[in-house]
């Protein structure tokens, strides 16, 4: 009865809130700070990726001609005064407010929309720990309790969507919807939508953004584009690759047995708790073929070599890779990745990891 009531009280209120609090939600940034007087200072795009500005010059086009001027961006900083403890502060800017002064016009739309939207998609997560609080753990076997926390973070995830959503369908043309909408298609993390609805998510763009020009709405394309080539039954792209010899190679001749080609690097710490389940995989399936490719830097080979030995995964190929080559070609933004082909290199799904990739290959060797 407890979960019951968890499950139709508390997570039904926080997914009929999640979309009136990106409403009724003010976040409204002080409106000017002296650079002189900040630090930790970084700026970011739509799409979560940090970039370079000459903030002495930033209304200057010629010196920062890779943004869009038109384009908000993000910013992150600490901010010192005298006497009293920092302050850490983001919020959405234009890039001609990034001068001397962080001057910002307070009731231009796009920019209350982005600091309320990210505002709420924060206060809808941030509920994650006291609604865990709100579990009798007496009632429960551990399993019992990892489910519950499960539910908990799905529904904290889906009413994070329907927020995102709603903001990318209800304003068109504008640049709150498009980071909704770029977030949208990147969630949930382990399947998002720009690999298994390239279809639906074409045709909202051009729906929504039909008005917009410029790099972004290209970049967006772009993304969509490459999700194509790594779609369900294609054939996976070439990529070059390099043994630990540094033999070149590529994986464009996967062929003759069903594959698995995981990607990871030593920093990754979600990365190398899944190696034992590969190792498991290994051992039980003898007639899948584990390739592993490290995106780590060049510079990191002898961390690679040794963490290869340490997680024991050496009973299988072992390759390294540039990050830009797998983010280019097979559109992997984030790792753990991973690819599953069928016998004659074609895709049957992405990253499948823990019991998902187990129940995958039940499904294929049936046993």
């Amino acid at each position: 009865m407890h979960f019951k009531k968890l499950t139709l009280t508390t997570i039904l209120v926080i997914l009929s809130l999640s979309y009136s609090i990106g409403q009724n939600l003010t976040n409204k940034p002080s409106v000017t700070e002296k650079l002189d007087s900040l630090y930790q200072f970084k700026v970011y795009n739509l799409f979560g990726d940090q970039i370079s500005i000459d903030l002495k010059g930033a209304n200057d086009k010629q010196k920062n001609k890779s943004l869009e001027h038109n384009v908000p961006v993000k910013i992150y900083y600490s901010l010192k005064s005298k006497g009293t403890r920092s302050r850490n502060i983001e919020k959405w800017v234009y890039p001609t407010q990034l001068s001397d002064r962080l001057d910002q016009s307070e009731d231009d739309l796009d920019l209350l929309g982005l600091n309320n939207l990210d505002l709420a998609v924060q206060k809808t997560l941030n509920k994650k720990d006291s609604l865990i609080k709100k579990i009798d753990f007496r009632q429960f076997d551990e399993k019992g309790v990892q489910t519950r926390i499960s539910y908990i973070s799905d529904s904290l995830d889906n009413a994070v969507d329907t927020i995102f959503f709603n903001h990318a369908t209800s304003n068109p043309n504008s640049y709150l919807a498009v980071y909704a909408f770029i977030n949208y298609a990147n969630r949930p993390a382990d399947r998002p939508r720009i690999r298994y609805q390239i279809t639906e998510l074409q045709a909202l763009l051009n729906a929504q953004f039909h008005l917009l020009k410029g790099k972004t709405i290209d970049k967006i394309n772009k993304q969509l584009s490459n999700a194509k080539r790594t779609e369900i039954g294609k054939y996976l792209p070439k990529i070059t690759l390099a043994d630990s010899l540094g033999k070149k190679s590529s994986l464009s001749g996967v062929k003759g047995h069903y594959t698995l080609i995981d990607f990871w690097a030593t920093w990754c710490g979600y990365c190398r708790v899944e190696h034992p389940n590969l190792i498991d995989m290994h051992n039980k399936y003898p007639n899948l073929k584990i390739i592993s490719v490290s995106l780590d830097e060049t510079k990191s080979i002898p961390l690679w070599k040794q963490a290869i030995l340490n997680d024991g995964i050496n009973k299988w190929p072992q390759y390294i890779a540039s990050y830009d080559d797998a983010k280019q070609y097979l559109n992997i933004n984030a790792i753990p990745a991973n690819f599953l082909l069928d016998a004659e290199g074609r895709i049957i799904d992405f990253n499948l990891r823990g019991e998902k990739l187990e129940i995958e290959l039940k499904k294929i060797f049936k046993y």
